[in-house]
């Protein structure tokens, strides 16, 4: 059996063990075939001791991003390394985490829900796996999970039943709450992630629960089985192989992804909003070079907020592969604030307008979007 390494840590998230050299060298010993690495993502300002202690650093990105990559061209014929992030869900702050999708480093998000509540402001956090204790707070996860679902950038959710770590009791509400998930995993066509890293448990609800994934048996739900790993011990083979057994003994066999189906973002855009006044911008070629590229061009007058929504939900188009080059900045304002689009606009990033105009080709616009980027 092919084996995959899902869902993996290393010490630069600041709460595991993992060298990344020694997770390479584990997997190349043993034939696995690829490793997702996916950190818990950065946070903007000051975040509370949870944060600062359990996520990578902005700081850190290039050093971790060149590590992954070295490793990945010395190793490319034996295996493959993909770049991720693991983030929360919350539908105050979902525009940030699509936004980063954006990140040069990220190949791929999981959703993973360890908090809840307001996670990009400094007020208190409802800790799922420990602080989850009422109806009113399954109620708020489920809400934050939602989001996630919908906003259609995540390649699965980790540990959907984290919660049960501290409501500790199966009840109507849990019950209900279980059967959302997995009849939104189907809608979304999203994988659920079956979590070994609690197989031992300390009590009977340490994820994974045996009675929620027997409801997903009995579902047509893909099941990734993710390592979670902070230590080497499980990305050990002997580990992974046993709780696959488990899996299989839950009556999981047939929904489990026995190759990767990790959804990859494709960095390119896939429609561009343009202000009918900044057209010109636009050169012939790179207008030749755009269709080629099966990238829309869609001129525009002053319009609503809700005009691009609308265009973008008729089209099937996420709005994180959507661009508006626009000098209207009220507009511009309120897309930033509803949407996850980028907006080219003077005010917003220091690249003037003009720069757009001197783009030839398909090739120099990446670029110039690689360095907006850099800006977000």
């Amino acid at each position: 059996m092919k084996m995959f390494l899902y869902h993996i840590h290393n010490k630069i998230c600041n709460h595991s063990s993992n060298e990344v050299q020694e997770i390479v060298d584990y997997a190349l010993k043993h034939s696995f075939e690829a490793i997702y690495f996916c950190e818990h993502c950065p946070l903007p300002g000051t975040q509370s001791s949870h944060y600062k202690y359990s996520r990578v650093k902005y700081s850190q990105l290039f050093t971790y991003k060149k590590e992954i990559n070295d490793l990945s061209k010395k190793h490319k014929q034996k295996i493959k390394l993909y770049l991720g992030y693991e983030t929360e869900c919350s539908q105050e702050n979902r525009y940030y985490f699509e936004k980063l999708a954006r990140d040069p480093i990220c190949e791929f998000m999981i959703c993973g829900n360890h908090f809840y509540n307001n996670v990009l402001k400094e007020e208190p956090l409802i800790y799922t796996c420990y602080d989850t204790k009422t109806k009113d707070q399954l109620k708020q996860y489920w809400i934050n999970l939602e989001a996630a679902l919908e906003s259609r950038t995540y390649s699965w959710i980790a540990h959907p039943e984290i919660f049960l770590n501290s409501y500790q009791k199966w009840d109507n509400t849990v019950d209900e709450l279980c059967k959302k998930i997995i009849a939104s995993a189907i809608k979304y066509d999203i994988p659920l992630g079956f979590n070994i890293n609690y197989t031992q448990p300390k009590s009977v609800w340490h994820y994974p629960v045996e009675k929620f994934w027997k409801m997903v048996a009995n579902s047509p739900v893909k099941v990734i089985i993710e390592n979670d790993s902070h230590d080497i011990s499980t990305i050990q083979q002997e580990w992974v192989e046993q709780n696959y057994a488990l899996a299989y003994k839950w009556g999981l066999e047939k929904n489990i992804i026995k190759k990767p189906q990790v959804k990859f973002f494709d960095k390119k855009p896939q429609v561009i909003f343009i202000q009918n006044n900044l057209y010109h911008l636009l050169s012939p070629s790179l207008r030749d070079e755009l269709n080629k590229n099966k990238c829309q061009v869609v001129t525009y007058q002053q319009k609503k907020v809700s005009y691009f929504i609308d265009y973008l939900k008729q089209h099937n188009i996420h709005p994180v592969w959507s661009i508006v080059v626009s000098n209207d900045q009220k507009l511009c304002n309120e897309l930033n604030q509803q949407t996850s689009c980028y907006i080219v606009n003077k005010s917003n990033y220091d690249l003037p307008l003009e720069t757009f105009s001197k783009i030839k080709n398909w090739k120099q616009l990446l670029l110039f979007f690689e360095q907006i980027k850099e800006q977000i």
